[in-house]
């Protein structure tokens, strides 16, 4: 059960997205030749109801206040890891994705990555780097510090949804 006082308090500001934003631009970054995808093929811009289908059970489903954003909350199992995923859609349409998969082993990393991130993408990604961008101005972050933690997001969209930015 994901813990939705820690997300509200997490997840429910602007901040959120500005803390994304600096994490990319901090981030190593490639180009990629294709475009970046999620899990099960889904992409950014897909509606709400196409990502909500894929999902057997009941989702916990977050509306923000004050703005057109929806925020779908899944406990997934992926490779035998609890898994706490976002879907972030703005006016019905997936902008933001991101996977936390907490403590993981350093050998079960790679393995969690490669689920993740769509085979297309994977011959892309290097060992060096830790963010991918593609020409729709998609992005793959991955944060590997005691966590790991696997976010997919469109950059135009991101910033419109932080207010005041520049």
């Amino acid at each position: 059960e994901i813990s939705r006082d820690l997300f509200l308090n997490q997840s429910n500001s602007d901040d959120s997205y500005l803390d994304i934003l600096n994490q990319f631009t901090k981030s190593n970054t490639i180009p990629c030749s294709k475009e970046i995808s999620i899990f099960n093929n889904r992409k950014l811009g897909d509606n709400f109801s196409e990502i909500i289908s894929k999902f057997g059970k009941k989702p916990y489903i977050l509306h923000k206040t004050d703005s057109d954003i929806k925020i779908l909350l899944i406990t997934k199992d992926i490779e035998n890891h609890k898994t706490n995923c976002e879907f972030h859609f703005r006016n019905n349409k997936l902008f933001y994705a991101t996977y936390n998969f907490g403590d993981v082993l350093n050998v079960s990393r790679q393995k969690l990555i490669n689920k993740i991130v769509s085979m297309k993408n994977q011959k892309e990604l290097k060992t060096n780097s830790n963010s991918m961008i593609d020409n729709h101005n998609n992005i793959l972050l991955i944060e590997e510090n005691s966590f790991l933690k696997i976010s997919i997001f469109n950059l135009i969209d991101l910033k419109k949804c932080i207010k005041n930015y520049a």
